[in-house]
């Protein structure tokens, strides 16, 4: 996604190496994707429940912001 989209950024981190940052999302499985620093999604999930919960946090962004 960030290599499609400019206003997308990806940072990956390495969970075993950066526990303090693993603790402050409370990550207890990886793979873990946090959106926007409020949205998890835990594990290996197919392309299309992960763009899934993508759009369904982004509507709730919008949602809030109005």
């Amino acid at each position: 996604m960030a290599l499609q989209n400019s206003n997308v950024t990806v940072d990956i981190v390495e969970s075993n190496e950066f526990p303090e940052i693993s603790g402050r999302y409370g990550i207890r499985g990886v793979p873990t994707t946090v959106i926007d620093e409020t949205t998890q999604v835990v594990g290996a999930v197919p392309m299309a429940h992960f763009l899934q919960e993508i759009t369904q946090h982004l509507v709730e962004r919008q949602k809030g912001q109005g």
